[in-house]
């Protein structure tokens, strides 16, 4: 009876999974050493290239991307994309309002203190209301949220005006623009979005210059049914038409404001992107 042969295991290994845990295990013992720090990808290639390793520079960078304290003190991006308007091509879809102080323009018995200020966010098209009282003795009692509420009545119901009722309305979180100013706009089902933050002539110049943007006079653009914009700074990439969404199971970090975690003024080791990770909503 022919002897038999013991059977020898075998285990296949993945070239390239060897070749990534490879670059792994040196390169976290190369990063995370107490002694030296590699800021950047180049750097940390090179100290890769001293001890002796093959790595390329594309592996060292996949690798260092990865990295929770490399992502957490990655330098702020130049270019941070913000809301886009260009995609507002509709005329008297979306506005924006604010109030302006005002140098107490007296005009008879009035005098003006502030100028409600709207704009048409696709054509531009601008018009500024001034509120004036009798006294100036109680300035914000004169700033309330009747006052601007009326104020919009007055000049949403005029035919003259070309600007009419929009579907939102931007404003920031003052309280002129809460308790009767938000009646106003449900009643209109107009949808108030808050952000975060007295001269007819001067107006009407505005409304009759031709921008930059538009290349049409606001006066113009209010008047048609799509008013196509260019983007205020020069871009590559995409500035909001038909933008892909992340989905929901990719993970992210967001971009830090100076005073999100310490408050107050930024320090030179203070993070840049969020400690945490979230998903997309």
């Amino acid at each position: 009876m022919p002897a038999l042969l013991p059977l020898i295991t075998i285990i296949q290994i993945d070239s390239g999974e060897a070749r990534d845990l490879d670059v792994g295990i040196t390169l976290q013992k190369i990063y995370y050493q107490p002694v030296g720090y590699q800021r950047n990808a180049k750097k940390l290639h090179k100290a890769s290239l001293d001890a002796d390793y093959d790595f390329s520079l594309d592996e060292v960078r996949d690798w260092l991307e990865r990295q929770a304290v490399h992502q957490i003190h990655k330098p702020r991006p130049k270019y941070i994309p913000r809301a886009s308007f260009c995609s507002i091509i509709t005329p008297n879809k979306v506005h924006q309002a604010d109030v302006l102080y005002m140098p107490y323009d007296k005009i008879g018995w009035i005098t003006y203190l502030f100028c409600l200020n709207i704009v048409d966010v696709a054509s531009r098209y601008k018009v500024s209301i001034p509120i004036g009282a009798y006294s100036v003795k109680d300035r914000q009692g004169i700033l309330t949220s009747k006052t601007i509420a009326r104020a919009l009545k007055e000049k949403y119901d005029d035919p003259e005006c070309p600007l009419v009722w929009p579907e939102t309305f931007l404003t920031d979180r003052g309280p002129e623009f809460r308790s009767d100013c938000e009646k106003l706009m449900r009643e209109y089902g107009v949808k108030i979005q808050k952000a975060f933050t007295k001269d007819t002539m001067v107006v009407k110049y505005f409304n009759n210059f031709i921008t930059c943007q538009l290349g049409i006079s606001p006066d113009d653009a209010i008047v048609k049914e799509e008013v196509l914009a260019k983007p205020s700074y020069p871009r590559d990439g995409p500035i909001g038409f038909d933008k892909e969404k992340l989905s929901s199971d990719v993970l992210v970090r967001y971009l830090l404001y100076p005073s999100d975690l310490e408050g107050g003024r930024r320090r030179a080791g203070d993070l840049n992107w969020s400690p945490h990770i979230y998903h997309i909503c």
